[in-house]
């Protein structure tokens, strides 16, 4: 165990090393130690527990010591006693589970011929690759990293994020350059004359801190006078943004890539998953 612990941060640490990683909890934590307790990488609870806790271990004269939380437990030095001792903890409710890369280096080891990962897990199994070379002395299997994407078939609004900031932008230039928009409002000669007023204000460069406080405020107040014709557009452009943002996050939620296969109707799931049966067209 203090070997495993050691290499496993060491790997942790170099890994992170050539990737760039500041993060003290990724790719994975590192495993703690607590004086001659050191971390596993197990999770342990006791039934009825709302959360689970990290499992700590020292080794002892007679055997091995459990600790996770305030939880405490011994495991016989002798094979058959430890057997026992571990059933027993199952008896009383206390459960110890594998970690992700606990359970990938594995069932890699010693479940199945090859594993395949999605695109996180496989950039993971790295790590995975070094723990088998360096603890368990062996050549680590061979890996597929397999990804695709399938939505649920839901109804989908026809909207893009281009949309949105095509009415975003829309809505602030009709707010801040009504003067642009003026064919699209009752186009008086009173209205035409605001707008020559503004350009002038607009070409003119004053030198001085209170003429540039004269030119402000003209310009807001022909603005003002420019946009009341204009307020039915802008309030149609601001509530045809709403519904296109509304559309944009409700579109986010069906077309999350993590919904269980069992959603799928299987006459859409089978085909798409059995393609990656047939040999690409190079072998």
């Amino acid at each position: 165990m203090p070997h495993f612990h050691s290499l496993y941060n060491e790997i942790v640490a170099g890994y992170r090393r050539h990737h760039g990683i500041r993060s003290r909890n990724h790719p994975v934590p590192d495993l703690a130690g607590e004086g001659d307790w050191l971390e596993t990488p197990f999770w342990a609870w006791h039934t009825g527990a709302t959360r689970r806790e990290r499992l700590f271990a020292r080794l002892t004269n007679d055997g091995l010591e459990l600790r996770a939380g305030e939880e405490r437990s011994r495991l016989s030095a002798k094979p058959q006693a430890a057997v026992s001792d571990w059933q027993n903890l199952q008896d009383h409710g206390f459960k110890v589970r594998s970690r992700a890369l606990t359970t990938t280096l594995y069932a890699r080891l010693f479940l199945g011929d090859l594993f395949i990962h999605g695109i996180g897990g496989g950039k993971y199994d790295e790590l995975t690759d070094d723990l088998m070379r360096r603890f368990y002395q062996c050549e680590p299997p061979e890996y597929i990293v397999l990804s695709a994407t399938r939505w649920l078939p839901l109804p989908r609004a026809a909207v893009t994020p281009d949309d949105c900031r095509r009415l975003r932008r829309e809505l602030r230039d009709v707010h801040y350059n009504p003067q642009r928009h003026l064919d699209e409002a009752e186009n008086s000669e009173s209205l035409s004359e605001l707008a020559r007023r503004k350009q002038e204000w607009i070409a003119n460069r004053p030198q001085t801190r209170s003429e540039r406080r004269e030119r402000f405020r003209m310009l807001r107040a022909l603005s003002d006078e420019l946009r009341r014709p204009l307020q039915p557009r802008e309030e149609q452009l601001r509530q045809q943004l709403l519904l296109c943002q509304k559309h944009l996050r409700a579109n986010t939620v069906l077309q999350r890539r993590d919904y269980s296969f069992c959603l799928f109707p299987a006459d859409v799931l089978r085909p798409f998953c059995s393609q990656f049966l047939k040999p690409p067209d190079w072998c």
